[in-house]
Formats: C-alpha cells, sequence, structure tokens
C-alpha cells in the first residue's frame, strides 16, 4: 500500500519537474512572440511568489487536514493543467500574468503535500525516502531536456506541445487516484490556525529558500543565458535542463547511501562546496560544453541539499508534519520564486553573466549556513 502511495507521489514530482522543465526552455519563444522583458518575467515571478504563499499555507493547514493528500494532490494536478495552455498561448503582457493564478495554487497544493506524505510513509516504513522522491523531480528535468531537444529539432509548433502537456497532467490525475493512499488510509490532521513558525523551522526553512533561489535561476534562467550571452542554438541550451536533472538524479538516487555513509552535512554541505567551485571554474572558461558539464557536476553535488535539509527541519520540530512542511516548503518555494525574479531586475543592468558568477558565491555561503545551523542544533 505505502509502495503504491509512493510511486503516486513520485508520479506528481515527475510530471510538476517535467512541464515546468518544458515551460522554460519555451520561454525564449514567449520572449520573442510577445516582446516580454527581463523585467517583465521578473514581475511575473514575484507575483507567482506572493499567490504560492497564500496556497501553500491553505494547503498545510486546510485543505490536506481536510481532504486528505491523495484529493489535494488530484487538485493540485487539474489546476496545473489549466496553466500551461494559458501561459504558450498568451498573446499580450496581461494574459501572461494571468498564468500565474493557476500555476501557484498548483505549487501550493502539490509541493507541501508531496513533502509531508512521504514523511509520512517514512515514518510507517522507517526508510529514507526523500531523496528518492526528490529523484523524481530530477528524473522529470531529464526527460524534460530530453523532450525539448527533440521537439526544437523537429521543430514542433510550442502551442501544440502545450496542449499535448494538458492531457498528459490529465492522466497524472487518473494515475494519482488509482495508486495514491485510499481515504481510510490517508493522512489527515486537525485544523491548525496560523502562527510563526518554530525558531528551527524558520533557519531550515531560510537555507532552502536560498538554495531553492540559486535552482530557480538555474532552471529558469541557464538556456537563456547560454542562447543570449554566448550564442549557444536553442537545442544546446536545453541541453541545460538536461544535464541539471542528469545530476541530481543520479545523486538523489544514492542519496540515502550517502546520508547513511557520510551523515548529513556532507551529503548537503561540504560536497556541494566542491560541485560549486567546479561550476564557478566553467563559467571562467566561457566554452558552452564546458559549462553545461559544469552545470551536471553542480546538480549532483548539491542534488541531496533539499532532501536532507527538509528531513532535518521534520525532524526537529515539535508540530504537526503537514503544517511544518507547509512552512518549510513556503519559506523554501519563495526563494525559488523570487530568486529568478530579482535575476529579471538585475540582468538588464548587470547581464546574465554576472549574475550566475554572483549565484557560485551565494550558494558556497549557504553550504556553510547549513554546517553551522547543523551544529547549533546538536549543541
Amino acid at each position: 500500500m505505502y509502495r503504491k502511495a509512493f510511486f503516486a507521489i513520485c508520479l506528481n514530482g515527475f510530471a510538476l519537474a517535467f512541464t515546468w522543465g518544458i515551460t522554460v526552455t519555451n520561454i525564449p519563444w514567449l520572449f520573442d512572440r510577445v516582446g516580454i522583458r527581463e523585467t517583465d518575467l521578473g514581475i511575473w515571478f514575484t507575483i507567482f511568489a506572493a499567490l504560492q504563499l497564500i496556497f501553500s499555507q491553505l494547503s498545510g493547514r486546510v485543505i490536506v487536514p481536510l481532504m486528505g493528500t491523495t484529493k489535494t494532490l488530484m487538485l493540485g494536478q487539474l489546476s496545473f493543467a489549466i496553466f500551461p495552455y494559458i501561459f504558450i498561448t498568451a498573446s499580450n503582457i496581461q494574459v501572461f500574468f494571468l498564468s500565474t493564478i493557476p500555476l501557484s495554487i498548483a505549487a501550493g497544493l502539490i509541493f507541501p503535500t508531496i513533502a509531508s506524505s512521504t514523511n509520512f510513509i517514512e515514518n510507517k516504513t522507517k526508510r529514507i525516502y526523500q531523496t528518492y522522491q526528490q529523484a523524481s523531480f530530477s528524473f522529470g528535468f531529464i526527460i524534460s531536456g530530453i523532450f525539448a531537444s527533440l521537439f526544437f529539432y523537429i521543430n514542433l509548433y510550442p502551442p501544440h506541445i502545450f496542449l499535448g502537456l494538458i492531457f498528459f497532467l490529465l492522466l497524472i490525475i487518473i494515475l494519482t487516484y488509482i495508486f495514491g493512499l485510499t481515504p481510510e488510509n490517508d493522512y489527515y490532521e486537525k485544523l491548525a490556525k496560523f502562527k510563526i513558525p518554530e525558531k528551527k523551522v524558520l533557519f531550515f526553512g531560510l537555507n532552502l529558500a536560498i538554495f531553492m533561489g540559486t535552482v530557480g535561476i538555474m532552471l529558469e534562467w541557464t538556456p537563456l543565458w547560454l542562447k543570449t550571452d554566448l550564442n549557444a542554438s536553442l537545442y544546446i541550451a536545453s541541453l541545460s535542463i538536461l544535464c541539471w536533472g542528469g545530476g541530481e538524479f543520479i545523486g538523489r538516487i544514492n542519496g540515502e547511501k550517502i546520508v547513511n555513509t557520510y551523515g548529513v552535512k556532507f551529503a548537503a554541505g561540504y560536497f556541494g562546496l566542491f560541485g560549486c567551485l567546479i561550476f564557478f571554474i566553467s563559467i571562467l572558461s566561457a566554452n558552452v560544453y564546458v559549462i553545461i558539464f559544469g552545470v551536471f557536476l553542480f546538480a549532483l553535488s548539491t542534488s541531496n541539499f533539499y532532501p536532507v535539509v527538509l528531513m532535518q527541519g521534520l525532524k526537529y520540530t515539535r508540530e504537526s508534519i503537514s503544517i511544518t512542511a507547509a512552512n518549510i516548503t513556503t519559506i523554501a518555494f519563495t526563494g525559488f520564486l523570487i530568486g529568478p525574479a530579482i535575476i529579471g531586475f538585475t540582468a538588464e543592468t548587470f547581464g546574465l553573466t554576472f549574475n550566475v558568477i554572483a549565484l557560485c558565491f551565494i550558494w558556497a555561503f549557504n553550504a556553510l549556513l547549513f554546517i553551522y545551523f547543523m551544529n547549533q542544533v546538536n549543541k
């Protein structure tokens, strides 16, 4: 029963990452079609961040306690299925901004629910599943990179691609219903009022917010950066998504073994510092192929940061799992949305290359911050 339920969770993670990977590789096409500027994309991410905050809290405090995890995931995917067509067929900036509404609802419902339901299964089975669950996201980015490159190669019209994504997400809803936890075995909690999260939860949430900000920049701006600053073709630029997903997938599939063998500070801290240095060196080479390989190594070394930090936050909390998961993921994905938004506002002034270099220093600081947090909570 729990294996089937975990399969449903992974399907939702895969679908989210796959759809988002296809979306970000088509942003340059939408830029040319609608005349969107970097600043407009920054505003889009800002709106997304604000709305996602609201729906994440509603998910953990109201919707999951009332509906359970399976129905919440299905509702989130239904909202997500509306997003692709609005996004890719936007004929003006107003419709482009409107596409943030179904996307923010989906993110707010799906991300905290995936985290809390995975933790529920971990408690039932006494295994580490967060790393494998995060691997489903990475696998989604791998497949999206392959499909995006194929779509560009055969010159498939983007609106037709996104129409296919709608049917794909509807299929995920059906499979979630089939494999997800049944109502009598699902995870429910009491309704909870809002209050300021615990100090430790805020610490780990901040850690993840900075991390997700860097990941958001890598995923959402790297194809555009490679195309505009290094003159790479869309076909080559889309390979950065494939390499990021590949690095994360390999690291996360081996995440349980890495954590058990070397500990959480190595898995989420020291290993990432090494990969960050390699990526920084690759940027200085100004060679597209070296940079893409650097993206792969950076993703591999930082792959277990999110699941490890999330596990620590859920481990040290005194509140309910669904509320803690909602709080942590809300804070974390604020970074995922605000980080790329900041780049949208600064790219026109400083350029994308400068921002990607700055990203390396920010990530190194965050890895050291996690190591400091772990030393503090273990005192």
